[in-house]
């Protein structure tokens, strides 16, 4: 396993777009909205308002050649391109990129996590004791190293969690000593951001600016998160408490994520100018935290009370997703206020969704009894996971308009 394999027209054509930033429960951050010639991607207009549910879209499976892994989507370009892995075993992962039907498998237990405009993808080279961030392009896999480490087993380790257009990489490396510290990758070297006094730091987003947002540990051990621009790394305070991460930024340098409150709860936060603000739960709900936002403002928040629900806060209003009366639980927004989650059905199955202004698409499985939304692409492709009628193992699947 995990050797290179040539290209194959081995299943159908789809006709998965994608762009914009944007941060699932994953991690994952996806490519901004530009085709590979650079021009703006086509963005479908909004949906008719008041109607529910939407019909369905399209679904496209990518199955493991195997017939051995559970697959995955994790990310993908605005002209077509997905990128995923099936997860083999425990500690065997079968990365792989596809794109119009054609399927390129890649090398050394490779993990996607993230894709820039231009299809250059990011993640991990995994094992059972470490792993080891890459980056692929055009054929060619790369593996990034690390800013130091151990000799003893697992004490070198890297990973990849973003990438922007700039082919700018950020994430997390092992540092002499042992430690791990966030760092970024351009013009072929890895950078190390440093730390808000504590020993280690992340890593989780980057935008076309070169503005980071991720999470370090404080002088006085504490977590919080912070922001890194112009050689510089800061702290962006709590909203009382005593920690605050964060999951992600937009083009305005706008950062989302979740801090405790004085009260001991945890409620999502919009950090801009300086200043932390609570972005509040839905009706009964007593604790949140923001999953992603996009270039508008848009934020999408994860509500938790006696189920998993979800909003999208802009500019002070709440709207609530609406999925089949049950528990919603979200995997992203794109550029346009798209939003996808996973939702339980009436009938106890989880079934991916896509969500706008009030229009709830189901969108259905393989033929099995669920589905899960991991990302969403400019165009509102849905990626992620669908058991198979008739097969224990799910498989990797697209939804597009």
């Amino acid at each position: 396993m995990g050797l290179l394999s040539a290209l194959t027209p081995a299943l159908p054509l789809g006709r998965g777009h994608e762009g914009n930033l944007s941060r699932s429960r994953s991690g994952v951050v996806l490519a901004e909205a530009t085709g590979l010639d650079g021009k703006p991607a086509a963005i479908p207009p909004p949906p008719p308002r008041g109607k529910w549910p939407a019909p369905r879209a399209p679904a496209t499976s990518i199955p493991d050649p195997t017939g051995v892994g559970l697959g995955q989507l994790t990310c993908g370009t605005v002209d077509g391109m997905v990128a995923g892995f099936w997860q083999r075993s425990v500690y065997e992962v079968g990365g792989f990129v596809w794109r119009a039907g054609r399927l390129r498998v890649l090398p050394q237990n490779s993990r996607p996590a993230a894709i820039n405009g231009s299809g250059v993808v990011v993640g991990d080279m995994v094992s059972h004791y470490t792993a080891q961030a890459f980056r692929w392009a055009r054929g060619t896999h790369q593996p990034l190293g690390y800013l130091g480490g151990t000799d003893e087993l697992g004490g070198r380790w890297s990973r990849a969690a973003g990438i922007n257009a700039r082919g700018q990489i950020v994430g997390t490396t092992s540092v002499r000593g042992g430690d791990r510290h966030a760092y970024i990758w351009a013009n072929n070297a890895m950078t190390d951001l440093g730390t808000l006094g504590g020993l280690s730091s992340e890593a989780v987003a980057v935008n076309e600016a070169g503005q980071i947002c991720g999470n370090s540990v404080t002088a006085t051990d504490q977590s919080r998160a912070f922001v890194w621009s112009n050689a510089r790394i800061y702290d962006l305070g709590t909203l009382g408490g005593s920690w605050s991460r964060a999951v992600g930024l937009n083009t305005k340098g706008q950062v989302v994520g979740a801090s405790e409150m004085a009260d001991g709860r945890s409620r999502a936060f919009l950090w801009e100018r300086g200043a932390l603000r609570d972005l509040g739960v839905l009706p009964g709900d007593q604790q949140s935290e923001a999953v992603g936002i996009n270039d508008s403002g848009e934020i999408l928040v994860r509500s938790i009370g006696a189920e998993t629900t979800a909003f999208v806060w802009y500019r002070g209003r709440r709207s609530a997703v609406a999925g089949f009366g049950r528990r919603v639980d979200p995997g992203g927004i794109n550029a346009q206020g798209y939003v996808c989650a996973t939702a339980l059905n009436t009938t106890g199955n989880d079934h991916a969704i896509r969500w706008r202004g009030g229009v709830t698409t189901d969108l259905g499985t393989l033929g099995g009894d669920y589905s899960y939304a991991s990302a969403i692409t400019a165009a509102a492709t849905v990626l992620g996971s669908s058991a198979v009628a008739g097969a224990f193992v799910p498989q990797a699947v697209f939804w597009t308009l």
